[in-house]
């Protein structure tokens, strides 16, 4: 390895020049890999829709949430995102039950190209890839939505029920949480066992109908919106009907 005096040659210096520059793309590779996985999973989105089908609401109304929420959903896709799980339940009488589930979707997340490398064509031609995808999928996923079917409920309405069954979905997720709730938010007047309704760090959105007494209806929105921030939830926003299309805006 040594020339004459104890000196390294030439050739030895470039070779070792090259091993130790391997060795830092190897790391850097390995440090942009795991931010990448770090990132998508910090990115995730868990999103959970129940619609109340029970009798105290219009059929418009109904029609009118289903819509509002198919019609925002390609705006989670926004920008950098990771994957996105979505579930849709029922309210009426078996909310909190396997009988509430209505359907579930997947959206795949972004590709993400490391930082330090914004030469990266094959990463950059990945990621445009992805966009697209996720757009595609959230557009098929919308499409879907509106066909669903949500016969009206005649037995009653548990809406603690299907606060708990969402709590217990986003207990194991990590990343963003949302809870759309499409209600007037009146229980029926019989009264089961209270369930434990746990939301912590979700942000939830009721959706709103309300065909009573202003009174009473201001009353009804600020008793939830106090409810379920005991229950955890990082946020409660309401929308009424006619500001239903400002769904997943801002």
């Amino acid at each position: 390895m040594f020339g004459e005096k104890g000196r390294v040659g030439p050739r030895r210096w470039r070779l070792i020049a090259t091993l130790y520059l391997a060795a830092l793309v190897t790391t850097a590779c390995g440090t942009a890999n795991a931010t990448r996985s770090a990132a998508s999973e910090s990115d995730h989105k868990t999103l959970v829709v129940e619609f109340d089908v029970t009798k105290s609401l219009t059929r418009q109304f109904r029609v009118e949430a289903r819509d509002a929420v198919a019609a925002a959903l390609p705006r989670l896709t926004h920008g950098d995102h990771g994957a996105i799980d979505i579930y849709v339940r029922k309210i009426d009488h078996s909310s909190g039950s396997d009988e509430a589930a209505v359907a579930s979707y997947h959206v795949r997340g972004v590709h993400k190209c490391a930082e330090n490398n914004p030469f990266d064509q094959a990463c950059r031609n990945a990621r445009i890839a992805s966009v697209r995808s996720a757009r595609a999928e959230a557009r098929e996923i919308a499409a879907a939505i509106r066909r669903l079917n949500l016969p009206r409920g005649e037995s009653g309405t548990v809406i603690r029920g299907g606060l708990a069954a969402a709590g217990e979905i986003f207990a194991d997720e990590e990343g963003l949480k949302l809870l759309v709730v499409a209600s007037d938010m009146r229980p029926s007047h019989a009264s089961p066992p209270r369930p434990k309704v746990v939301l912590n760090g979700v942000h939830v959105i009721l959706l709103f109908s309300c065909r009573q007494p202003i009174a009473v209806c201001q009353q009804r929105r600020s008793s939830w919106a106090a409810e379920l921030s005991h229950d955890g939830a990082a946020s409660v926003r309401i929308l009424d009907a006619q500001q239903m299309t400002e769904l997943f805006r801002g």
